[in-house]
C-alpha cells in the first residue's frame, strides 16, 4: 500500500470530524519533514482554500502549474480526464539529502456522500498490493487500540478531529520493499476532508510494524524468489490529501495531493525512476479512484 492510497483513504474517512485547524498540516507547512542530515523541507500550502466560493474556486484551479491542460480539460467528466503531477528535486538546507516532492491535482465525479462511506475507503484500501511472501512484515491498514496501547501511545477521541495510525508495506518500482507507521490526523472543513500524515518515529525498530526499507533483487532464474538487503531505518516523509467540493460543475470533486520525502541512494542508485515510473503508477490510481466514485454514486441511484 502506498503512500498516495493511504493518504487518499484517510481522507475520505474525515467526513465526521467536525472543522478544525490540523495541527499536523501546520507542522508539515511550518517545520516541514526532517531529513537524514537534519535539515527540514517544508510542504506547499493547500492549492484549494476552504470557504471558496464558485470563482474562486476556478481562479484557483487556474494556478495549479501545467500549461498543457486548461481548467476546463481538467473539469472534464471522464475518466480519462487529465491529472497534473509534479515531481520535484529539492536542495535541503543542509545540502546533503536528495529530496523529493511530488504534487497532485485531479477532479473527479460522484455523489459527496459515497465519498466518505466504509464501502469507498474499503475498496480504495483493497489497492495495497500484499507483501511477498518472504517479507518480514505481512500487516497493512490501521492499529487498533490494543496496538498503540502496546506501544503506550495515547489516542483520545476529539470532537473536532480524528487521530488514526496506519501500517503499511508496499514495494517502489520492484527495487525497494518500503514499510511505514504513519502518525494521520483527519479534519473537515466547509466543503472538505483533510488528512496529513507523516512516519511516525516511535515505530523505528518495532518487531511488528518498524519503520524501514529494504532492497530487493530478484532471481533472474526464478523472477518470484527476491533476495532483501538488511532493513535500514527510515522516517523521512510527510504528506496531506485534501478533497474539497467544487461549486460548480454539479457533482465535482477536486482532489490534491502533496508530498515530501528523502530518496537513500540505496533506493536506485542514482537512477531517475520516479520520473520515468511514477507518472504511469498516478494514472492508475487516480482512474480507479475516478471509476469507484463513480460507481458507488451509481448504486445509490
Amino acid at each position: 500500500m502506498n503512500l498516495m492510497v493511504i493518504c487518499l483513504a484517510t481522507v475520505v474517512l474525515a467526513s465526521e470530524a467536525a472543522a478544525s485547524e490540523n495541527a499536523l498540516l501546520a507542522e508539515l507547512l511550518e517545520k516541514g519533514v526532517t531529513m537524514s542530515d537534519g535539515s527540514s523541507v517544508r510542504l506547499p500550502a493547500p492549492t484549494m482554500p476552504d470557504a471558496l466560493g464558485a470563482d474562486g474556486q476556478r481562479a484557483a484551479l487556474g494556478k495549479i502549474p501545467d500549461a498543457r491542460h486548461p481548467v476546463e480539460e481538467l473539469l472534464r467528466k471522464s475518466i480519462v480526464a487529465p491529472f497534473v503531477l509534479g515531481i520535484r528535486s529539492l536542495q535541503t538546507p543542509a545540502g546533503q539529502s536528495p529530496a523529493r516532492a511530488v504534487d497532485l491535482w485531479f477532479v473527479a465525479y460522484g455523489d459527496w456522500d459515497a465519498l466518505s462511506s466504509k464501502e469507498f475507503v474499503d475498496r480504495l484500501l483493497e489497492r495495497g498490493e500484499p507483501p511477498d511472501a518472504d517479507s518480514q512484515v505481512s500487516r497493512s491498514g490501521f492499529l487498533d487500540e490494543a496496538a498503540l496501547a502496546k506501544r503506550k501511545i495515547d489516542v483520545r477521541p476529539k470532537r473536532d478531529q480524528e487521530e488514526r495510525y496506519s501500517y503499511g508495506t508496499g514495494v517502489l518500482f520492484d527495487r525497494v520493499e518500503l514499510s511505514t507507521a504513519l502518525h494521520v490526523l483527519l479534519t473537515r472543513g466547509p466543503g472538505s476532508f483533510l488528512a496529513a500524515a507523516r512516519i511516525d518515529p516511535r515505530f523505528n525498530g518495532d518487531p511488528e510494524y518498524p519503520n524501514q526499507w529494504r532492497s530487493m533483487a530478484r532471481d533472474l532464474n526464478n523472477p518470484q524468489k527476491v533476495a532483501f538487503g538488511p532493513p535500514q531505518v527510515y522516517t523521512a516523509a510527510g504528506c496531506y490529501g485534501k478533497v474539497t467540493r467544487l461549486a460548480q460543475p454539479a457533482g465535482a470533486i477536486f482532489v490534491e495531493y502533496h508530498l515530501v520525502f528523502e530518496e537513500p541512494h540505496g533506493w536506485f542508485k542514482g537512477a531517475n525512476l520516479l520520473r520515468s515510473k511514477l507518472p504511469l503508477v498516478v494514472q492508475d490510481e487516480v482512474r480507479t479512484f475516478r471509476r469507484r466514485l463513480q460507481s458507488l454514486a451509481a448504486k445509490k441511484q
